[in-house]
């Protein structure tokens, strides 16, 4: 038997992207523990929950006290003694294990199940408390970052919290927007409700693309400030992906004014992020549209560039994927993601196609257990966790065995989240 694990990880809000990162192993028995992603402070409780399973379904650990472990350590290293938690049986295959924060700064869960002639263990999962203190938040309805025209009128919330509270501050020491070529703007805050505060901002009529920074420095609060970052677009810029031939990528990229209207004769350059940082240059035609064409593109790779136009001047930044078929290992089992979606709407119905190898040979009518969990909840696409958020899986999506094809092949189908 061989099982695999799937991530599955959860961008904020809008997409759901599924790493498609494998393992085998050459037994039956697979454990998942997992714990809500929030920021946690003293006096929370945190809630574990492990879901145990042996040939890629939920199955109950015989004699489950003593052959279940779950222990905490309030510090890492020798001299941190760990203290095993009391283990709730929930239904088939679930258990549950609760632990009180007191003035700990950093907490490390362990896990251990032993059934039958099976044994398996997770990875330390860390959680790093928050301390009670003040805290801002600067955000365009829940968005760091939006993406405005000249001229947009946007509206920023302020909150202000003592440790989970909303508090009101006497006025702000701070609260204005930066921008390029040291542009400020000041802004006047209005109360909403307890400790929420909106300011309203009219983007300025430049001709060229850039970073405004709305920047918040409430008063009394020992210097705690936030920001959130609105990005000005000049000109609307895209491309489309038409042909990849080996490593060449042929795109078609598109130029229109902010009200939509293609623009022809505009004058724009791509350079490649990594060697040998190869420029294209193009005009686009009556139709706003110029063909590109880049060389030695295997797997992802990342573009920045201007756009030229009338004046305006529209910087430009994206990644090209071409992604290249894997040849599988020469030796042991490996399992080769045939996918071409990378990134799912939440609540959507997915198929993702893989392909079973042993020693580089298809692995024939052979079961495959599959995982799938759910990592993180809100935080930015390729930005990686942010501060308050928890590095372990939150949740189990699916899991099931799957039997392989004559070429090895076999497909996981499950559904995203609806969040």
């Amino acid at each position: 038997m061989h099982k695999i694990f799937i991530m599955c990880v959860m961008l904020a809000f809008v997409l759901v992207a599924v790493s498609p990162i494998i393992a085998g192993e050459n037994d039956s028995l697979h454990i998942v523990l997992s714990v809500e992603d929030k920021d946690y402070r003293a006096e929370d409780t945190v809630i574990l929950t492990l879901h145990v399973y042996d040939n890629g379904q939920l199955t109950d650990v015989p004699g489950h006290g003593d052959n279940i472990t779950i222990t905490v350590r309030t510090g890492y290293g020798q001299g941190h003694q760990r203290t095993e938690l009391s283990v709730e049986h929930q239904p088939t295959g679930v258990y549950i294990a609760t632990y009180v924060i007191t003035d700990d700064n950093h907490l490390y869960f362990e896990c251990e199940v032993t059934s039958g002639t099976d044994y398996e263990e997770v990875e330390t999962l860390h959680i790093q408390i928050t301390e009670t203190e003040f805290s801002v938040d600067v955000n365009f309805h829940g968005q760091e970052a939006i993406i405005a025209h000249p001229g947009d009128v946007v509206t920023a919330t302020i909150e202000v919290r003592y440790g989970s509270t909303l508090v009101n501050v006497d006025g702000f020491d701070t609260l204005e927007v930066t921008g390029p070529n040291s542009y400020e703007q000041d802004l006047t805050e209005m109360p909403i409700s307890t400790g929420i505060y909106e300011a309203t901002y009219t983007v300025p009529m430049t001709m060229s693309s850039g970073e405004y920074k709305l920047e918040a420095w409430p008063n009394g609060v020992h210097g705690h400030h936030d920001e959130a970052s609105i990005l000005v677009n000049v000109l609307d810029v895209w491309y489309h992906k038409l042909t990849a031939v080996g490593e060449t990528v042929t795109f078609e990229v598109c130029v229109a004014d902010i009200a939509g209207q293609p623009i022809s004769g505009a004058n724009l350059a791509i350079t490649r992020s990594g060697w040998p940082h190869t420029t294209l240059t193009g005009t686009t035609n009556n139709t706003g549209r110029v063909l590109m064409s880049m060389t030695n593109v295997a797997g992802d790779l990342g573009i920045t560039g201007y756009v030229l136009s009338g004046g305006y001047n529209q910087t430009i930044a994206g990644v090209i994927f071409n992604q290249q078929p894997e040849t599988p290992h020469h030796s042991g089992l490996d399992i080769i993601w045939n996918g071409n979606e990378r990134d799912f709407s939440p609540g959507s119905s997915v198929s993702i196609p893989y392909t079973a190898y042993y020693d580089a040979l298809p692995l024939n009518a052979q079961s495959i257990h599959y995982y799938v969990t759910a990592w993180g909840s809100d935080y930015a696409f390729m930005g990686g966790l942010q501060q308050g958020h928890v590095d372990a899986s939150y949740d189990v999506v699916a899991s099931g065995t799957v039997t392989t094809g004559a070429t090895g092949t076999f497909i996981v189908a499950f559904s995203t989240p609806p969040t």
